[in-house]
């Protein structure tokens, strides 16, 4: 049976195991596939997930030089680990929410989400004013399902063949007791209840 041995971080010198998730960085590049554009996916080399023991879907958090995000960890496609293992592939809008850059390096590793009660969000265009009143609770939450969410996210729903913009405003936790501090990612649950303000 083969062994297996964590890849080492890129331009570093050799390191613990545990030290990996501290010094790997991997390069910010534009999302290899369509259908995750608006879904909070982060695309990443298997081996690489695997050294850190991220499993397929994990919730994990992406830090860069100006702010951090959270999104759902997805594997790259077999022909682009070829290419640079030492990449992450996320589309604009989840590059816009975290100040993220092309070519940026930006460090990775496993959280948690906090399920949210409620969650606020403001119509960004004059488009998404217009139809949001056409938009029910259940539709909210079903785009929303799977795709993490932070206070001052940009999110946006899809509504026949354009996209509707909406920034999110505020999110109070399932538990109201619940003790956080500073930024954390929110998931949404069938329970979520959506408002709309204007």
């Amino acid at each position: 049976m083969m062994s297996y041995k964590p890849l080492l971080p890129r331009l570093e010198q050799q390191v613990n195991f545990n030290d990996i998730a501290t010094t790997l960085k991997l390069e910010v590049v534009e999302a290899y596939d369509r259908k995750d554009v608006g879904k909070g996916i982060a695309r990443v080399d298997y081996d690489i997930m695997r050294s850190l023991e991220i499993r397929i879907g994990d919730l994990v958090e992406i830090s860069g030089n100006k702010k951090a995000t959270s999104v759902i960890c997805m594997p790259l496609g077999s022909a682009r680990e070829k290419d640079n293992k030492y990449v992450m592939g996320i589309d604009r809008l989840t590059r816009y929410n975290a100040r993220f850059a092309i070519g940026e390096f930006v460090s990775i590793s496993k959280t948690n989400g906090i399920v949210a009660d409620r969650i606020t969000m403001k119509p960004l265009t004059a488009m998404s004013v217009s139809k949001s009143s056409a938009i029910d609770e259940r539709y909210l939450r079903d785009a929303l399902t799977n795709v993490p969410i932070r206070i001052m996210d940009v999110v946006v729903i899809p509504y026949f063949k354009i996209g509707l913009a909406f920034t999110v405003v505020d999110i109070i936790p399932f538990n109201s007791n619940y003790g956080y501090v500073g930024p954390c990612a929110f998931t949404v649950s069938t329970n979520t209840k959506f408002e709309v303000v204007y």
